[in-house]
């Protein structure tokens, strides 16, 4: 299975990879949209992607063990980008890639700042922290049943079939992974036609 510092390299990664990119991946970011994996990947598959438990702290969804190692990275400074050089590569099945790219589009237009208040907004994190005062610390956990109640839900979620979306994103993944055809074996397919 995925881990959750696995799946925040490779979304610092897709972020990197953007030659537009105008909002720099934080801890904050990064946060969120580990929430947003974890959130449709239940709500579309049944299934976290990845083991570590959500905590609803104060500033949205975060997944403590990578909160941990991302504030070893920054040394005190939260708002410090993060970059692919920060953690090496991601070590990620291609599925879970494939997955990750297509959070990765559905919310990269979103800044730090946006994603928190569009998390704050959702039942997931709202319930978690119902008993919590506002602005009062928690590490009330973010429940997987929570998140399946909600994305699963989601009128994205119930148009979706489970199997034709893993078979997409397997497939996906295989073809990447395949060698290139050399151009002459391309030229003789064709030929043979």
């Amino acid at each position: 299975m995925t881990t959750a510092l696995e799946a925040a390299k490779y979304l610092i990664e897709l972020a990197a990879r953007e030659p537009d990119e105008a909002e720099p991946m934080t801890n904050l970011r990064v946060q969120k949209l580990l929430y947003y994996a974890q959130g449709w990947h239940v709500g579309l598959f049944g299934s976290p992607l990845f083991p570590e438990p959500l905590q609803a702290q104060k500033n949205g969804p975060v997944v403590p063990d990578v909160d941990a190692a991302v504030r070893a990275v920054v040394c005190g400074a939260p708002a410090r980008p993060l970059t692919p050089a920060d953690f090496g590569p991601a070590a990620l099945p291609g599925r879970d890639r494939v997955f990750l790219e297509t959070v990765w589009a559905k919310y990269r237009a979103y800044s730090a700042t946006g994603l928190k208040e569009l998390s704050h907004a959702e039942p997931p994190w709202a319930q978690a922290r119902a008993s919590t005062p506002a602005g009062d610390a928690s590490d009330a956990e973010v429940t997987v049943a929570s998140l399946r109640a909600f994305f699963g839900t989601r009128p994205e979620a119930l148009a979706a079939d489970a199997r034709e979306l893993e078979d997409a994103y397997a497939g996906e993944a295989a073809a990447r992974e395949a060698p290139p055809v050399p151009f002459a074996e391309l030229r003789r397919r064709r030929e043979a036609v």
